[in-house]
């Protein structure tokens, strides 16, 4: 499974390197695997928040993450709006710039998770570069 993935992602990171917009976030988790894009969703936390720990990284330019952020929220939203059950509110997103220049620059993001069924879970994360093995 391992290979697979790996196929999947060297395949995703050569299709998106070649486009005009080359930055991309990549969204993994245990159950549901690799996906590109931002995602997340209050159906994936519990009081814990250990039901699955997500990891996020990006590809690209650190200063167009955010607007993939937005537009990811904005989509979610919509499609709340139009029946689904669980919603996001961004509450910040801004590059953290590093003092060191051996350090690269990240991003922190906060946003609100909720749903039709009364979750509601505040999450921060840090999104960094991906590694390349």
């Amino acid at each position: 499974m391992n290979i697979l993935k790996s196929i999947i992602l060297l395949s995703a990171f050569s299709v998106f390197a070649h486009q005009p917009q080359s930055t991309f976030i990549i969204t993994n988790d245990a159950q549901f695997g690799t996906v590109i894009g931002f995602s997340d969703s209050s159906f994936n936390y519990d009081v814990n928040d250990t039901k699955r720990e997500r990891q996020f990284c990006f590809v690209g330019n650190v200063n167009e993450v955010c607007a993939q952020i937005e537009q990811a929220s904005f989509d979610m939203n919509g499609r709340y709006y139009q029946g689904s059950h669980d919603r996001i509110e961004l509450l910040s997103c801004e590059v953290k710039v590093q003092d060191d220049y051996r350090l690269k620059d990240y991003i922190e993001t906060t946003y609100n998770l909720s749903d039709d069924y009364g979750s509601d879970f505040t999450v921060t994360r840090k999104i960094e570069t991906c590694l390349k093995n």
